[in-house]
């Protein structure tokens, strides 16, 4: 293969540098999205917060904001993702539990008030 058939066309990179790109964006975004829940003192506001975030319901509007959504994640990763003890992080989601914000099932989650669990993010 001579060394003009092996390079690349400009006009095949371009489409590809540009998903690329978007999707930095899109990490950028998403760790933007991380670091706001993070500085969170309150525990139980935390992990409504990265629940929701998890859910896509943290920052959205419109008639979906509210809608229930499954998470397929463990308590023990949910814990991770909020920075809290697996212990603590069950305490707190047996409490959302049982003032019906979310159901836990197997390795799954599902936030089924999202209006609710968000005011108590913004109250942490």
């Amino acid at each position: 293969m001579s060394p003009a058939q092996s390079s690349l066309d400009p006009n095949q990179l371009a489409p590809r540098h540009v998903d690329v790109r978007g999707s930095q964006l899109l990490g950028v975004w998403r760790t933007e999205q991380i670091a706001a829940d993070l500085p969170i003192r309150d525990g139980s506001a935390r992990c409504a917060a990265v629940l929701l975030r998890l859910a896509g319901r943290r920052w959205a509007s419109g008639p979906e904001a509210d809608l229930p959504s499954e998470i397929p994640a463990s308590q023990t990763e949910l814990a991770m993702l909020c920075n809290l003890s697996r212990n603590t992080c069950s305490r707190v989601v047996k409490k959302f539990s049982g003032r019906r914000l979310m159901t836990v099932s197997y390795r799954s989650l599902t936030v089924n008030d999202p209006a609710r669990l968000r005011d108590v993010a913004d109250s942490g």
